[in-house]
């Protein structure tokens, strides 16, 4: 007893490294709470592509890691931040949901990276989609082939033309009873894009929601551009 008692008097030096290693474990597990949380509400995020809209070369259960635009909204003032950094062809992320809080904001997000994107808090309305047009872009449709008048230019192009990226389009066989009052129709009128405003397509153009039943998106709505395809491996790289 005598020997316990003096090591426990002894060990008190001890004891108090033990107590600070504990605190600067807590420490670093919040940092790393922080950091991630910083990391999939401003900087990245990870989806799974969970339908056929983006039919030929995209496929249903890839995975995908997304540039955010959640920083270029919290510091819209910063020259760096002028704009979202989007081309034609790129794959964006439009987000319609309606966040009930910030924190419900923050545990989706959360939830979406540690589960590469399984897990959701929030019911979300978040589409994979194609820019097709930019702003101040004309666009139109002609046989499900978008075509691209851009600002202060006489030429017309077709969208494979105009994009940064080869990619291919599903085209699904014209029926003879779709006509331009069906919201999926092949065929759409000139529009052009005002300030803030972008085209988006699915690849597979049969019956899918994009900006032939939503019109053009506005910036806010986009929350991200693809940077890397993770998964499947065969498939790695800019999608």
């Amino acid at each position: 007893m005598k020997r316990f008692s003096r090591t426990r008097r002894l060990s008190f030096t001890d004891q108090k490294r033990e107590h600070e290693k504990i605190r600067n474990t807590l420490f670093l597990v919040f940092a790393f709470i922080v950091f991630y949380l910083l990391l999939v509400n401003f900087f990245f995020s990870m989806r799974v592509l969970e339908n056929s809209s983006m039919n030929p070369g995209m496929q249903e259960g890839d995975r995908f890691v997304f540039l955010s635009f959640a920083i270029y909204k919290v510091f819209p003032n910063l020259p760096l931040f002028d704009e979202i950094p989007l081309r034609r062809g790129n794959i964006v992320l439009v987000d319609f949901t309606e966040y009930r809080s910030v924190m419900r904001k923050i545990a989706s997000s959360l939830a979406h990276f540690f589960t590469l994107g399984q897990v959701s808090i929030e019911k979300e309305r978040v589409f994979m989609k194609r820019v097709i047009a930019l702003p101040g872009d004309e666009v139109s449709i002609t046989n499900f082939v978008a075509r691209i008048r851009p600002a202060s230019d006489p030429y017309t192009y077709t969208e494979y033309e105009c994009a940064d990226q080869l990619y291919y389009n599903n085209i699904p066989e014209n029926d003879v009873l779709w006509d331009e009052s069906v919201p999926f129709s092949g065929n759409m009128p000139p529009v052009r894009l005002k300030e803030g405003e972008y085209f988006v397509l699915s690849d597979d153009r049969s019956n899918t929601n994009d900006s032939r039943t939503w019109g053009p998106v506005p910036a806010a709505t986009i929350a991200g551009k693809a940077l890397l395809r993770f998964w499947p491996l065969i498939q790695f790289g800019v999608p």
